[in-house]
Protein backbone atom coordinates (compact mmCIF):
# COMPACT_ATOMS: atom_id res chain seq x y z
CA UNK A 1 0.00 0.00 0.00
CA UNK A 2 1.18 3.14 -1.23
CA UNK A 3 1.59 6.25 1.69
CA UNK A 4 -0.65 9.05 1.83
CA UNK A 5 0.91 12.05 1.95
CA UNK A 6 -0.78 16.25 2.30
CA UNK A 7 0.48 18.67 0.07
CA UNK A 8 0.78 22.27 1.80
CA UNK A 9 1.99 25.59 1.51
CA UNK A 10 2.66 27.29 5.22
CA UNK A 11 3.88 31.15 5.51
CA UNK A 12 3.49 34.11 7.19
CA UNK A 13 2.75 37.45 5.64
CA UNK A 14 2.24 35.49 2.43
CA UNK A 15 0.33 36.02 -0.51
CA UNK A 16 0.27 32.76 -3.55
CA UNK A 17 -1.45 33.69 -6.62
CA UNK A 18 -0.59 31.05 -8.48
CA UNK A 19 -0.19 27.53 -7.65
CA UNK A 20 0.51 24.62 -10.25
CA UNK A 21 1.45 21.48 -9.22
CA UNK A 22 1.83 17.84 -10.68
CA UNK A 23 3.24 14.63 -9.41
CA UNK A 24 4.47 12.02 -11.50
CA UNK A 25 4.24 8.39 -11.19
CA UNK A 26 4.71 5.42 -12.98
CA UNK A 27 1.77 4.52 -15.62
CA UNK A 28 -1.78 5.38 -14.93
CA UNK A 29 -1.41 6.40 -11.10
CA UNK A 30 0.08 9.92 -12.53
CA UNK A 31 -1.80 12.76 -9.97
CA UNK A 32 -2.42 16.04 -11.60
CA UNK A 33 -3.65 19.39 -10.05
CA UNK A 34 -3.25 23.11 -10.91
CA UNK A 35 -4.77 26.01 -9.28
CA UNK A 36 -5.40 29.06 -11.20
CA UNK A 37 -6.38 31.36 -8.65
CA UNK A 38 -7.58 29.91 -5.49
CA UNK A 39 -11.50 31.59 -5.11
CA UNK A 40 -13.38 28.47 -6.10
CA UNK A 41 -10.30 26.07 -5.65
CA UNK A 42 -11.47 22.19 -5.00
CA UNK A 43 -9.88 20.24 -2.74
CA UNK A 44 -8.03 22.95 -0.67
CA UNK A 45 -8.19 23.25 3.29
CA UNK A 46 -7.15 25.60 5.20
CA UNK A 47 -6.17 26.36 8.78
CA UNK A 48 -5.05 29.08 11.08
CA UNK A 49 -4.93 32.42 9.82
CA UNK A 50 -4.94 31.50 6.10
CA UNK A 51 -7.73 33.27 3.78
CA UNK A 52 -8.94 33.57 -0.08
CA UNK A 53 -8.76 36.99 -0.97
CA UNK A 54 -11.65 38.66 -3.25
CA UNK A 55 -9.38 38.41 -6.34
CA UNK A 56 -8.51 34.24 -5.88
CA UNK A 57 -5.45 34.95 -4.14
CA UNK A 58 -4.47 32.36 -0.98
CA UNK A 59 -3.32 34.48 1.79
CA UNK A 60 -1.12 32.97 4.46
CA UNK A 61 -1.37 35.65 6.85
CA UNK A 62 -2.33 38.81 7.59
CA UNK A 63 -0.80 41.83 9.44
CA UNK A 64 -1.65 40.56 12.92
CA UNK A 65 1.58 39.24 14.50
CA UNK A 66 2.50 35.83 15.66
CA UNK A 67 -0.07 34.03 13.30
CA UNK A 68 0.70 30.62 11.10
CA UNK A 69 -1.52 29.59 8.62
CA UNK A 70 -1.72 26.35 6.24
CA UNK A 71 -3.20 25.71 2.93
CA UNK A 72 -3.55 21.57 1.90
CA UNK A 73 -4.67 20.12 -0.51
CA UNK A 74 -7.46 17.33 0.76
CA UNK A 75 -6.71 14.06 -1.14
CA UNK A 76 -3.93 12.10 0.46
CA UNK A 77 -1.01 11.85 -2.33
CA UNK A 78 0.94 8.82 -2.74
CA UNK A 79 4.38 9.10 -2.36
CA UNK A 80 6.10 5.77 -2.54
CA UNK A 81 5.42 3.29 -5.59
CA UNK A 82 6.92 -0.51 -5.06
CA UNK A 83 8.68 1.52 -1.92
CA UNK A 84 10.58 3.74 -4.23
CA UNK A 85 9.71 7.53 -3.43
CA UNK A 86 7.65 8.57 -6.87
CA UNK A 87 9.12 11.93 -9.03
CA UNK A 88 7.13 15.04 -8.80
CA UNK A 89 7.35 18.98 -9.12
CA UNK A 90 4.85 22.14 -8.33
CA UNK A 91 5.40 25.50 -9.45
CA UNK A 92 3.68 28.68 -8.00
CA UNK A 93 3.95 32.07 -7.42
CA UNK A 94 4.00 33.85 -4.59
CA UNK A 95 4.48 37.38 -2.81
CA UNK A 96 5.66 38.39 0.67
CA UNK A 97 4.63 41.17 1.56
CA UNK A 98 6.79 43.54 4.76
CA UNK A 99 3.79 45.20 6.75
CA UNK A 100 4.85 48.17 8.98
CA UNK A 101 8.91 47.79 9.88
CA UNK A 102 9.15 44.34 9.28
CA UNK A 103 7.13 40.98 8.12
CA UNK A 104 7.17 37.66 8.97
CA UNK A 105 9.63 34.81 8.30
CA UNK A 106 8.40 33.55 5.50
CA UNK A 107 6.75 30.64 3.48
CA UNK A 108 7.18 26.88 3.16
CA UNK A 109 6.09 23.98 -0.04
CA UNK A 110 5.74 21.18 2.26
CA UNK A 111 4.94 17.34 1.76
CA UNK A 112 3.84 16.31 5.34
CA UNK A 113 1.65 12.74 6.34
CA UNK A 114 -1.24 15.00 7.83
CA UNK A 115 -2.95 18.18 8.03
CA UNK A 116 -2.08 18.18 11.36
CA UNK A 117 1.24 19.37 12.49
CA UNK A 118 1.37 18.50 16.00
CA UNK A 119 3.50 20.85 18.18
CA UNK A 120 3.92 23.50 15.13
CA UNK A 121 4.99 27.18 16.15
CA UNK A 122 4.66 30.41 14.28
CA UNK A 123 7.50 32.45 13.28
CA UNK A 124 11.14 31.08 12.84
CA UNK A 125 9.15 27.34 13.15
CA UNK A 126 7.52 28.59 9.95
CA UNK A 127 4.10 26.54 11.33
CA UNK A 128 5.50 23.36 10.66
CA UNK A 129 7.43 22.08 13.57
CA UNK A 130 8.32 23.47 16.90
CA UNK A 131 11.16 23.61 19.62
CA UNK A 132 10.09 20.19 20.65
CA UNK A 133 10.15 17.91 17.85
CA UNK A 134 12.83 19.18 15.48
CA UNK A 135 15.11 16.55 14.06
CA UNK A 136 12.22 13.46 15.43
CA UNK A 137 12.73 10.96 12.60
CA UNK A 138 8.82 10.06 12.96
CA UNK A 139 8.29 13.75 12.04
CA UNK A 140 7.84 12.30 8.01
CA UNK A 141 7.71 16.19 7.33
CA UNK A 142 10.30 17.48 3.39
CA UNK A 143 10.21 20.93 2.81
CA UNK A 144 11.46 23.95 0.80
CA UNK A 145 11.36 27.11 2.75
CA UNK A 146 11.62 31.02 1.69
CA UNK A 147 12.70 32.51 4.52
CA UNK A 148 13.36 36.07 5.29
CA UNK A 149 14.88 36.29 8.96
CA UNK A 150 18.18 34.19 9.75
CA UNK A 151 17.40 32.82 12.91
CA UNK A 152 20.87 33.98 14.56
CA UNK A 153 22.90 30.65 13.16
CA UNK A 154 20.68 27.86 15.31
CA UNK A 155 18.67 26.70 12.16
CA UNK A 156 21.62 26.55 9.54
CA UNK A 157 20.24 29.77 7.51
CA UNK A 158 22.71 31.20 5.17
CA UNK A 159 21.40 34.51 5.60
CA UNK A 160 18.09 36.87 6.00
CA UNK A 161 17.10 36.02 2.68
CA UNK A 162 17.48 32.58 1.47
CA UNK A 163 16.24 29.37 0.08
CA UNK A 164 16.25 26.30 2.07
CA UNK A 165 15.94 22.75 2.54
CA UNK A 166 14.02 20.83 5.62
CA UNK A 167 13.85 17.40 6.48
CA UNK A 168 12.17 16.47 9.80
CA UNK A 169 13.49 19.74 11.41
CA UNK A 170 13.80 23.31 10.57
CA UNK A 171 17.52 22.86 11.02
CA UNK A 172 18.07 23.22 6.90
CA UNK A 173 19.85 19.81 5.05
CA UNK A 174 20.75 23.01 2.57
CA UNK A 175 20.41 26.69 2.43
CA UNK A 176 21.43 28.75 0.02
CA UNK A 177 21.02 32.81 -0.66
CA UNK A 178 17.69 33.71 -2.91
CA UNK A 179 18.57 34.47 -6.28
CA UNK A 180 18.89 32.89 -9.27
CA UNK A 181 21.38 32.53 -12.18
CA UNK A 182 21.19 33.97 -15.54
CA UNK A 183 20.50 31.80 -18.52
CA UNK A 184 23.33 33.79 -21.05
CA UNK A 185 26.76 34.08 -18.79
CA UNK A 186 25.68 32.20 -15.53
CA UNK A 187 25.29 35.15 -13.41
CA UNK A 188 24.12 34.87 -9.72
CA UNK A 189 21.70 37.79 -9.25
CA UNK A 190 19.85 38.51 -5.89
CA UNK A 191 16.08 37.60 -5.44
CA UNK A 192 14.89 39.78 -2.35
CA UNK A 193 12.16 37.67 -0.69
CA UNK A 194 10.54 40.68 1.38
CA UNK A 195 10.24 42.66 -2.17
CA UNK A 196 5.99 42.36 -2.43
CA UNK A 197 6.87 41.39 -5.73
CA UNK A 198 5.82 38.28 -7.33
CA UNK A 199 8.48 35.61 -7.26
CA UNK A 200 8.17 32.03 -9.60
CA UNK A 201 9.25 28.99 -7.57
CA UNK A 202 10.29 25.48 -8.84
CA UNK A 203 10.75 22.32 -6.97
CA UNK A 204 11.50 19.04 -8.50
CA UNK A 205 12.85 15.84 -7.07
CA UNK A 206 13.62 13.10 -9.68
CA UNK A 207 12.91 9.92 -7.90
CA UNK A 208 15.41 7.62 -10.28
CA UNK A 209 18.14 9.76 -9.47
CA UNK A 210 17.20 11.10 -5.76
CA UNK A 211 18.34 14.67 -6.77
CA UNK A 212 16.10 17.68 -5.62
CA UNK A 213 16.12 21.23 -7.72
CA UNK A 214 14.73 24.22 -6.72
CA UNK A 215 14.90 27.59 -8.74
CA UNK A 216 13.31 30.74 -8.28
CA UNK A 217 13.18 34.01 -10.05
CA UNK A 218 10.59 36.97 -10.46
CA UNK A 219 7.56 36.33 -12.27
CA UNK A 220 9.20 39.19 -14.98
CA UNK A 221 11.69 36.86 -16.19
CA UNK A 222 9.81 35.78 -19.14
CA UNK A 223 11.70 31.83 -18.74
CA UNK A 224 12.40 29.68 -16.03
CA UNK A 225 16.35 29.61 -15.55
CA UNK A 226 18.12 26.39 -16.95
CA UNK A 227 20.21 26.21 -13.56
CA UNK A 228 18.58 25.96 -10.60
CA UNK A 229 19.61 27.02 -7.69
CA UNK A 230 19.82 23.81 -5.54
CA UNK A 231 20.57 20.99 -7.43
CA UNK A 232 21.32 17.97 -4.72
CA UNK A 233 20.93 14.30 -4.56
CA UNK A 234 18.90 13.57 -1.48
CA UNK A 235 17.05 10.62 -0.30
CA UNK A 236 13.49 10.87 0.72
CA UNK A 237 12.48 7.50 1.23
CA UNK A 238 12.51 7.60 4.99
CA UNK A 239 10.25 10.77 4.45
CA UNK A 240 8.01 8.93 2.89
CA UNK A 241 7.62 5.54 4.96
CA UNK A 242 4.76 3.34 4.24
CA UNK A 243 3.20 4.00 7.55
CA UNK A 244 2.23 7.35 6.97
CA UNK A 245 -1.05 7.04 5.18
CA UNK A 246 -2.47 5.61 8.38
CA UNK A 247 -1.41 8.97 9.74
CA UNK A 248 -3.25 11.14 7.41
CA UNK A 249 -6.26 8.80 7.75
CA UNK A 250 -5.95 9.42 11.75
CA UNK A 251 -6.94 13.26 11.06
CA UNK A 252 -9.49 12.42 8.54
CA UNK A 253 -11.05 10.47 11.13
CA UNK A 254 -11.22 13.14 13.42
CA UNK A 255 -12.04 15.72 11.48
CA UNK A 256 -15.20 13.96 10.09
CA UNK A 257 -16.29 12.82 13.47
CA UNK A 258 -15.90 16.28 14.92
CA UNK A 259 -16.44 18.66 12.36
CA UNK A 260 -13.47 21.14 13.14
CA UNK A 261 -10.76 21.63 11.14
CA UNK A 262 -7.19 20.20 12.17
CA UNK A 263 -5.97 24.08 14.13
CA UNK A 264 -9.00 26.08 14.79
CA UNK A 265 -8.55 29.37 13.35
CA UNK A 266 -9.65 31.65 16.14
CA UNK A 267 -7.97 30.04 19.18
CA UNK A 268 -5.04 28.01 17.63
CA UNK A 269 -6.17 24.65 19.56
CA UNK A 270 -4.82 21.64 18.05
CA UNK A 271 -7.48 19.24 17.05
CA UNK A 272 -5.70 15.83 18.32
CA UNK A 273 -5.49 17.10 21.57
CA UNK A 274 -8.67 18.94 21.76
CA UNK A 275 -10.24 15.28 21.34
CA UNK A 276 -7.49 13.44 23.24
CA UNK A 277 -8.45 15.52 26.30
CA UNK A 278 -11.65 14.46 26.11
CA UNK A 279 -10.71 11.09 26.49
CA UNK A 280 -8.51 12.00 29.54
CA UNK A 281 -11.80 12.83 31.00
CA UNK A 282 -13.62 10.13 30.32
CA UNK A 283 -15.54 11.63 27.61
CA UNK A 284 -14.78 11.20 24.41
CA UNK A 285 -18.16 11.47 22.68
CA UNK A 286 -18.14 15.32 23.82
CA UNK A 287 -15.65 15.59 20.97
CA UNK A 288 -18.34 14.34 18.24
CA UNK A 289 -20.04 17.66 15.94
CA UNK A 290 -22.57 19.04 18.48
CA UNK A 291 -24.45 19.84 14.95
CA UNK A 292 -25.09 16.04 14.80
CA UNK A 293 -27.42 16.62 17.67
CA UNK A 294 -27.12 13.65 19.12
CA UNK A 295 -28.72 11.52 16.01
CA UNK A 296 -25.03 8.97 15.64
CA UNK A 297 -24.57 5.66 17.46
CA UNK A 298 -22.13 7.09 20.23
CA UNK A 299 -20.28 3.38 20.44
CA UNK A 300 -19.29 3.65 16.78
CA UNK A 301 -18.82 7.39 17.57
CA UNK A 302 -16.24 5.88 20.25
CA UNK A 303 -14.43 3.77 18.01
CA UNK A 304 -13.98 6.15 14.99
CA UNK A 305 -12.30 8.99 17.58
CA UNK A 306 -10.22 6.17 19.24
CA UNK A 307 -9.21 5.24 15.94
CA UNK A 308 -8.42 8.78 14.80
CA UNK A 309 -6.45 9.31 18.13
CA UNK A 310 -4.58 5.48 17.40
CA UNK A 311 -3.87 6.46 13.70
CA UNK A 312 -2.38 10.15 14.86
CA UNK A 313 -0.18 8.88 17.60
CA UNK A 314 3.36 10.00 16.87
CA UNK A 315 5.22 6.85 16.97
CA UNK A 316 4.75 4.95 14.23
CA UNK A 317 5.62 1.77 15.56
CA UNK A 318 2.44 2.40 17.83
CA UNK A 319 0.27 3.10 14.92
CA UNK A 320 -2.53 0.35 13.74
CA UNK A 321 -1.82 -1.19 10.51
CA UNK A 322 -4.38 0.27 7.35
CA UNK A 323 -5.42 -3.25 7.37
CA UNK A 324 -6.10 -3.54 11.40
CA UNK A 325 -7.99 -0.11 11.08
CA UNK A 326 -10.45 -1.60 8.03
CA UNK A 327 -10.96 -4.68 10.90
CA UNK A 328 -11.89 -2.62 13.62
CA UNK A 329 -14.12 -0.65 11.18
CA UNK A 330 -15.84 -3.77 10.33
CA UNK A 331 -15.96 -5.42 13.56
CA UNK A 332 -13.37 -8.41 12.50
CA UNK A 333 -10.71 -7.60 15.66
CA UNK A 334 -11.64 -5.80 19.19
CA UNK A 335 -9.38 -4.03 21.09
CA UNK A 336 -7.70 -5.80 24.62
CA UNK A 337 -8.84 -4.67 27.47
CA UNK A 338 -4.87 -3.43 28.29
CA UNK A 339 -3.55 -2.11 25.43
CA UNK A 340 -2.50 1.60 25.71
CA UNK A 341 -4.45 4.68 24.53
CA UNK A 342 -1.69 6.18 22.33
CA UNK A 343 -0.74 9.19 22.22
CA UNK A 344 1.41 8.50 25.07
CA UNK A 345 4.42 10.30 24.32
CA UNK A 346 2.92 13.49 24.49
CA UNK A 347 6.44 15.64 24.80
CA UNK A 348 7.68 14.79 21.59
CA UNK A 349 4.17 16.71 20.12
CA UNK A 350 4.33 19.43 22.61
CA UNK A 351 0.47 17.62 23.96
CA UNK A 352 2.08 19.63 27.46
CA UNK A 353 2.50 17.32 30.96
CA UNK A 354 -0.71 14.77 30.32
CA UNK A 355 0.30 11.58 32.02
CA UNK A 356 0.22 8.29 29.65
CA UNK A 357 -3.20 7.22 28.75
CA UNK A 358 -3.69 3.27 29.15
CA UNK A 359 -7.29 1.63 27.55
CA UNK A 360 -8.21 1.11 31.17
CA UNK A 361 -8.31 4.37 32.56
CA UNK A 362 -10.61 5.89 30.16
CA UNK A 363 -13.75 4.00 30.96
CA UNK A 364 -15.99 5.00 28.06
CA UNK A 365 -13.27 2.88 25.68
CA UNK A 366 -13.28 -0.76 26.68
CA UNK A 367 -12.92 -3.01 24.09
CA UNK A 368 -16.65 -4.38 24.83
CA UNK A 369 -18.40 -0.43 24.34
CA UNK A 370 -16.67 -0.80 20.85
CA UNK A 371 -18.11 -3.78 20.13
CA UNK A 372 -21.75 -2.86 21.69
CA UNK A 373 -22.85 -0.53 18.94
CA UNK A 374 -22.03 -2.36 15.73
Amino acid sequence: MSPASSMALHGRIAVLSLLAHCLVVPSSSAVDFIYNGFQHAADLSLDGSASILRGGALQLTNDSTNLMGHAFLVPPVPMLVNKAVVSFSTAFVFDIVTVGRGGGHGLAFVVAASKVLPGASAEQYLGLLGKGNLGNSSNHVFAVEFDTVQASGLLNETNGNHVGVDLNSLVSTLSEPAGYFTDDDGRNVSVPLESAQPIQAWVEYDGRARVLNVTIAPASVPTRPHRPLISHAIDLTAIFKQDIDVFAFGGLLLEAASGRRPINPVTGVNLVRWVRDHGVKGDLVRAVDDRLDGWYDKEEARLVLWLGLACSQWQPQARPSMRQVCQYLDGEEEMQDDAVLLLSDVDSIDFGSLESLTWSSCATMSAGSLRGGR
